[in-house]
């Protein structure tokens, strides 16, 4: 029922998160929005390399994990929300109350906030580039018996997590897609141990 409203409920939360970050910013309090730039930057660099840790021991944790960059996504978009609420309001102060420079720069920067948390909303919602991604990220860890390379792990010819990981057509899997990944990472996860080679 509320799945055409994700985008822009999504969104309106981060353009909200962005005027509250600059709000605490004019009150004095700082911290907030440096907390938030910090932990969207620490995940950015940290979520693939441990999720990429975790995909021959922990398949479900490491798809998790690469699932995050949704949250990463927002917590810039409303740090970039501040930002623009922080230049509009010193722009508009310094145009004075009867400047027609103060509406036009206003109006830019509702319409600038909605662009930013609309592209992050509705890069986010766009599955298939995140399910190619995480494909490419597992179809990296594993190989078939015979095959054998350095570095991944080997799994029997026919089993089902070498369907899982590299299948297009198995238990209707024909992509990666949030329920078809979530449904090929926990037959990965199920049969890993008495699949690998």
């Amino acid at each position: 029922m509320l799945a055409p409203l994700r985008v822009p409920l999504a969104t309106a939360l981060y353009a909200l998160i962005g005027i509250l970050l600059a709000r605490y910013w004019y009150d004095g309090v700082h911290w907030p929005t440096w907390t938030t730039l910090g932990v969207a930057a620490a995940l950015a660099f940290c979520a693939a390399p441990t999720a990429r840790s975790q995909i021959t021991r922990r398949p479900l944790l490491a798809m998790r994990i690469f699932e995050t960059y949704s949250w990463i996504n927002g917590l810039l978009a409303a740090v970039a929300a501040c930002a623009t609420v922080l230049v509009t309001v010193k722009l508009a102060a310094a145009g004075g109350d009867d400047d027609p420079l103060k509406e036009l720069v206003t109006q830019a920067s509702a319409a600038l906030t909605t662009l930013i948390g609309g592209i992050v909303v509705a890069t986010k919602d766009v599955d298939e580039t995140l399910g190619k991604r995480i494909a490419k990220e597992f179809q990296a860890k594993f190989t078939v018996q015979g095959q054998e390379q350095e570095g991944k792990v080997t799994l029997e010819r026919d089993s089902a997590a070498l369907l899982a990981v590299f299948t297009k057509y198995e238990n209707g899997w024909t992509d990666w897609s949030e329920d078809t990944r979530a449904a090929r990472i926990k037959s990965l996860e199920d049969n890993l141990v008495t699949d690998r080679v």
